[in-house]
């Protein structure tokens, strides 16, 4: 039931990003609304269930974004991966720790973008303020999410102690 929610509100966020953000004007900038959810996983240390999560939302992101098949599934795999090396105490640490951890993941995947891009020989798609803004407003999304994941997190403990007792 916890993939099945988790997976819910990604494909929730992708819908948003794809209808909402565009209304706002915020599309151009890019922020990544599904980039805070895997870096989430990652931090908590469920590494089976984060990875699986992982997958299938970057296998949705490809599919609705409509573009090179295989990209959010690498870009999100590389930031699960990079956010599961703090062994599951960053999802402890308040909210600037984990808005920090996303910012600069976010960062990291804009380069890792930019550089697939290039390897590939296609234009680059630039967001509208640079790498730097995609970060920030992907990092300033993370605020208003922190509540809804740590929730998401606490229902994973209590179906923990439902199946194992102890």
């Amino acid at each position: 039931m916890r993939m099945g929610a988790a997976i819910g509100l990604g494909f929730v966020l992708l819908v948003v990003r794809a209808t909402v953000l565009p209304v706002f004007g915020l599309a151009a900038i890019g922020p990544d609304l599904v980039l805070p959810l895997v870096v989430f996983y990652g931090a908590t240390g469920r590494f089976a269930e984060g990875l699986v999560v992982t997958l299938v939302l970057g296998h949705l992101a490809d599919v609705m974004s409509g573009g090179t098949l295989g990209l959010h599934l690498y870009l999100y795999a590389v930031a699960f991966g990079l956010a599961n090396l703090s062994h599951g105490r960053v999802d402890q640490a308040g909210s600037f720790v984990p808005c920090l951890m996303v910012f600069v993941i976010s960062l990291i995947a804009g380069a890792s973008l930019a550089l697939l891009y290039g390897l590939w020989g296609t234009a680059v798609p630039r967001p509208a303020g640079g790498p730097l803004a995609s970060a920030l407003l992907t990092a300033a999304f993370t605020f208003p999410m922190l509540p809804v994941l740590r929730k998401l997190q606490r229902i994973s403990r209590r179906d923990d102690k439902l199946i194992l007792p102890g």
